[in-house]
């Protein structure tokens, strides 16, 4: 066979290297953009609940459980 130069697998794993690098880097992207958005619609939810809530529960908890 061909013999290739070390220049020429240094190439080829630089490449492979720079594209895992580049997947991995918008995975955490989309992980970090996923989470944004899952916390938002819990707080959400949650602030709509607690507006929504019986005034009586308010009188009845201690503020510290809150």
């Amino acid at each position: 066979g061909k013999d290739h130069p070390t220049s020429y697998f240094i190439t080829i794993y630089i490449i492979i290297a720079s594209i895992f690098s580049v997947i991995t880097l918008l995975r955490a992207c989309l992980v970090v953009i996923g989470c944004l958005n899952a916390s938002r619609t819990l707080h959400k939810k949650l602030l709509v609940n607690i507006f929504r809530a019986p005034l009586m529960f308010f009188t009845t908890t201690p503020g510290l459980i809150l």
